[in-house]
């Protein structure tokens, strides 16, 4: 599909090496972002372990987890993204912008405007206002 939409931009004589390149360019981001669901995946497994709450807490949190996925259903598709990319593929924020194609400050923006719409569908009163791309996750 990247071939397709760029096919213009081939250079002449250099058809198969260029794809070659797109090929792996695409690869290895794919690779990136399982490596990414992986380790968000073990961090997610570590906390549940190291909990050593009883079946009920654990329950609880998965009914949690299930009522953000379902917020973020409802959200617009546009929203959804911002947040996917930022949350869970990790994305910094100059590397968001520069897939939006836009400012750092205007992408801070965007990501803020579509964390309360989903505030607002979990029914969170007022968001915390910490930096989202400054924090780290640490399992207690």
């Amino acid at each position: 599909m990247v071939a397709w939409r760029r096919r213009d931009a081939v250079p002449e004589g250099c058809e198969l090496p260029w794809l070659y390149g797109v090929a792996r360019r695409i690869v290895a981001n794919q690779r990136r972002s399982g490596g990414r669901r992986k380790a968000a995946l073990a961090r997610l497994q570590v906390v549940s372990s190291a909990s050593g709450d009883e079946p009920e807490p654990q329950v609880l949190r998965s009914e949690e987890a299930d009522d953000v996925a379902n917020a973020l259903g409802r959200l617009r598709s546009a929203d959804r993204e911002v947040i996917l990319l930022a949350g869970w593929e990790e994305l910094n924020r100059d590397e968001l912008a520069a897939s939006y194609g836009c400012t750092p400050n205007a992408l801070t923006k965007r990501l803020n405007r579509a964390l309360d719409r989903l505030g607002r569908e979990l029914g969170v009163v007022e968001r915390s206002r910490g930096g989202f791309f400054g924090r780290r996750m640490v399992a207690r």
